[in-house]
């Protein structure tokens, strides 16, 4: 088998996306896959199966410690780094002496998230928007010196990276065939929300709460499962009329995440609408559909190209008074519907966001270059 060297940008205990299902899992039935991940609280070199933990402070010379502690790099045909600009700089300027290919995988524009959250809290200037172009330019220069490039989406390159002139295989959000489970069924009749995820200023949380605090029904409850609680509870603390329904809970793990979801009956993934989350399907989506939990999502292109409205799932503008009504409706919906909404859902993605099919395309096309 081929070879392929996947350097993230993650922990070694981190449980992120596509690198579990795609990289460790289904397109190790094609490849020999060695990943590596970083750690901030050791100082010595580990091996485990076909996974490499390196100290983080050896970022600048990744190939020189692996080759240090018996790793083989002209062993691989691919090199793949996962948004560190600086170390695939590094990987560029080897691979003339080892002859590998490169791909660079791009999981979210996190220099534009950044500058996003500065107009969003009215702190961005006009010197932070041309430091930003500029950024921009260098990185798809050094992006066109690579052999594939891996957005999260064509949307997202189209959008931030259209002057990338290499060819490209976007890796979306997507669901785990093996990882699909239904529902819990409950007897009462109370529904239950679930919104996972960040809470913050971009995201402009409080719209949900001010739309649900609209909402004339007071049979339902909301559970925000969120990295950062405090400052959810901060939000909450503003409307004491619907402070009861809501509970704020923090996942340890993607299986606690899972049970969460998996307890509820409607997935929540409304957000503001700017390039940003216009261009991608949130991965949240993907975690409550693979529960059996249709959702309640942003109108938006990207969305709509997936899903149908009232049919695997409800669609919303990001309006507070629009979004108050979407829930009144889904409030009255039965509970035999909605649980019907989301095994459509759950098929959907099974068809057009699968993680064992997108890894098998993945092979293909690395085997085209």
């Amino acid at each position: 088998m081929k070879k392929l060297l996947y350097i993230t940008d993650q922990n070694e205990y981190s449980e992120h996306g596509s690198i579990g299902p795609i990289f460790n899992k289904y397109l190790s039935e094609y490849l020999d896959i060695e990943i590596v991940f970083f750690t901030k609280y050791k100082s010595d070199f580990q091996k485990n199966g076909s996974t490499y933990i390196i100290p983080e402070f050896e970022k600048r010379d990744i190939l020189g410690y692996l080759e240090k502690n018996g790793v083989n790099i002209a062993s691989f045909e691919y090199i793949f780094v996962r948004n560190m600009e600086y170390v695939l700089k590094d990987i560029l300027l080897e691979k003339p002496s080892y002859n590998y290919k490169v791909g660079y995988r791009i999981s979210f524009p996190k220099r534009l998230e950044h500058y996003e959250h500065l107009k969003a809290e009215q702190k961005s200037s006009i010197l932070d928007s041309i430091d930003l172009k500029i950024k921009q330019y260098n990185k798809k220069r050094i992006i066109n010196k690579c052999d594939l490039f891996l957005p999260t989406t064509k949307e997202m390159q189209d959008e931030f990276y259209d002057n990338v002139t290499i060819k490209s295989f976007p890796i979306p959000p997507g669901i785990d065939p093996e990882e699909i489970r239904r529902k819990e069924s409950r007897e009462d009749d109370e529904v239950r929300f679930i919104y996972a995820g960040t809470v913050d200023e971009l995201r402009k949380f409080e719209v949900m709460l001010k739309a649900f605090s609209m909402v004339s029904s007071k049979n339902w409850k909301l559970l925000i499962s969120t990295f950062n609680p405090a400052t959810a509870e901060k939000l909450v603390d503003k409307y004491p009329d619907i402070k009861e329904n809501i509970e704020i809970d923090k996942a340890k793990n993607k299986k606690d995440l899972y049970r969460q979801i998996s307890q509820c009956d409607i997935g929540v993934s409304l957000l503001p609408s700017n390039n940003l989350y216009n261009t991608a399907t949130p991965a949240k989506i993907m975690d409550y559909y693979t529960c059996g939990v249709p959702v309640v999502m942003t109108n938006n292109s990207k969305n709509s190209s997936i899903f149908s409205d009232n049919e695997n799932a409800w669609f919303s503008q990001f309006d507070e008074s629009q979004i108050a009504e979407k829930l009144e409706d889904i409030i009255s919906t039965s509970k035999e519907k909605i649980e019907e909404m989301g095994v459509k859902g759950q098929h959907k993605l099974l068809d057009v966001r699968n993680y064992k099919k997108l890894a098998k395309h993945l092979f293909e096309t690395l085997e085209s270059l």
